[in-house]
């Protein structure tokens, strides 16, 4: 049927996608990722010049599955999204939303004033604003000689 020789590099693409999807109709039908029982909030960081602005997506989340802790100019944003039907009576005929814990970490400019951060958690969002310190202002410094 004139279709050529058989492309190994093809035929390993192909095997490849495939495995691709089958770990991903797992993740799905599990609520798990295929790295383990983690699941990873997405987030945006928006710089502007009085602050850092870090959102979170964090749905279903309350504010005490929330855990925040600023060390060493990092922030840790940790909490846990807890399986809700957890007593192995229901039956799903699709789970495609992750359960679990996360743990992510946030390296921190050192302009960031730490002690004015302040978090707000709505509608499944969380927004931490990272507030920066007031610049310095460039002075000079005037040079005087001394005179014997």
């Amino acid at each position: 049927m004139g279709l050529g020789p058989p492309d190994p590099f093809r035929d390993l693409l192909s095997l490849q996608e495939r495995m691709n999807q089958l770990f991903e109709e797992s993740a799905r039908r599990t609520g798990l990722r295929p790295h383990g029982d983690q699941w990873t909030p997405l987030v945006d960081i928006l710089d502007t010049e009085e602050a850092i602005i870090l959102t979170a997506e964090v749905p279903g989340l309350e504010i005490g599955d929330i855990s925040l802790e600023v060390t060493n100019h990092y922030l840790a944003l940790r909490g846990q999204r807890l399986f809700p039907h957890g007593d192995g009576n229901v039956h799903y005929h699709q789970l495609e939303r992750v359960y679990g814990t996360f743990d992510r970490l946030f390296h921190l400019p050192e302009e960031i004033d730490q002690s004015r951060i302040n978090a707000t958690l709505r509608d499944g969002v969380l927004e931490i604003v990272l507030p920066k310190q007031p610049a310095q202002r460039a002075y000079t410094i005037p040079v005087h000689t001394e005179e014997p």
